[in-house]
């Protein structure tokens, strides 16, 4: 893997040189890191800290006329299991301008769910936007309660005909929660309409994977982003709805369809070279045999202490799982899975295209005895 990515980055190098000076012809060289120290500042002897580099992208955009332009991406992180770097593709599409106020992209893209609540929060450096962090938390706490059902079927104490339908249950839970949160990239369709300058409608059709993976059944995922500028643009609101049909069995054994549903509302205020407020709510519906709703809600700021030279920013979100509501053994007690993320920090802007970001992020469990988790990083953030 290292092999694959040193080549990667030499082949990228190389081509690099000729093709800045291809500019001009419609080929844009594309590429940011994030690199940072961390330091655990969490109580006890679970102290740590650590360099590392978080995430890495190089690519390009090449215009091949007036009405398609091709984008590539490839992406270098760390594995989810075993934490060693890979690299993979994270876009790979065609931008087809079938005119000035619609286009279709087509391929491997981004999708509609994060997208603008990312941009709005502006620190994707130092942490994913509310939804995408909610979606890792949450898909913590759903492994858990996945492993929770089968222990509960495995109790001596629980009768056959009860184990078996914790059993079906458990299949049908992990089915539904499969795709967390949902994916920053995937492969499909996206037409992208803008009825005005200050206004936009996204409408996507996705394997609903990930890109990461195949598609893993024979439904898709639909998604659904508008929003609209007001005050000069100065006011951003933006709305997403998303249905995700997929099929498992019942209690009883038999196969059956079922549809998640989820939703974001964004609303984030700008003055340019002063400061940007935002409040994002999502939430998300995993039918099945039991239905569990959770949900997230954060504000945000960023503001000037220094103009175009040094921001102040703080970030927090409230996680409700759903997991307090979920059934659970005779005699046990309920989960206590909520919690938050505060982040608070500075952005010393050392060049246009170089970010040092000093930050302190607290993750809390709300209503448990666990112990917070606090971290303290000195994030970089670099562009070409």
């Amino acid at each position: 893997m290292k092999t694959k990515i040193l080549l990667s980055l030499a082949m990228m190098a190389l081509i690099a040189i000729p093709v800045f000076a291809l500019a001009e012809n419609g080929f844009k060289v594309e590429g940011k890191g994030y690199f940072y120290y961390l330091h655990d500042a969490s109580k006890g002897d679970a102290q740590s800290n650590s360099f590392d580099l978080s995430r890495m992208y190089i690519g390009a955009k090449y215009k091949l006329s007036d009405e398609f332009m091709v984008r590539y991406l490839t992406d270098i992180g760390h594995q989810d299991k075993t934490g060693k770097f890979e690299a993979f593709a994270k876009y790979a599409y065609v931008d087809w301008k079938i005119r000035n106020n619609l286009n279709i992209l087509m391929g491997l893209q981004g999708t509609n769910n994060w997208k603008q609540p990312e941009k709005a929060w502006g620190y994707r450096s130092i942490q994913y936007s509310p939804m995408e962090k909610f979606g890792k938390y949450w898909g913590d706490w759903s492994k858990a309660y996945a492993k929770y059902l089968m222990s509960w079927a495995e109790n001596p104490a629980t009768n056959t005909t009860d184990s078996l339908k914790l059993v079906r249950r458990h299949e049908n839970f992990t089915t539904a929660s499969r795709h967390k949160m949902g994916a920053s990239a995937d492969m499909g369709i996206n037409v992208k309409c803008k009825p005005s300058d200050n206004a936009y409608v996204n409408l996507m059709i996705l394997n609903g994977s990930g890109y990461k993976h195949t598609e893993d059944d024979m439904y898709k995922n639909f998604q659904l982003r508008s929003g609209v500028y007001l005050l000069e643009k100065a006011v951003h609101i933006s709305g997403y709805f998303e249905v995700e049909p997929w099929r498992s069995i019942d209690e009883s054994g038999a196969e059956k369809s079922y549809i998640n549903t989820q939703w974001d509302v964004l609303a984030s205020y700008t003055q340019k070279d002063k400061f940007t407020l935002g409040v994002n709510a999502n939430s998300k519906l995993f039918s099945g045999i039991q239905e569990i709703n959770a949900m997230c809600f954060s504000v945000f700021v960023n503001a000037y202490l220094l103009p175009k030279k040094l921001k102040a920013l703080a970030r927090y979100d409230m996680y409700d799982t759903g997991f307090n509501d979920a059934d659970v053994k005779p005699g046990d007690s309920k989960w206590e899975s909520n919690g938050g993320l505060f982040i608070v920090g500075l952005d010393y802007v050392a060049h246009k295209k170089v970010h040092i970001i000093p930050n302190v992020q607290i993750l809390t469990y709300e209503d448990s005895d666990e112990d917070p988790v606090n971290s303290v990083y000195v994030h970089l953030h670099f562009k070409l």
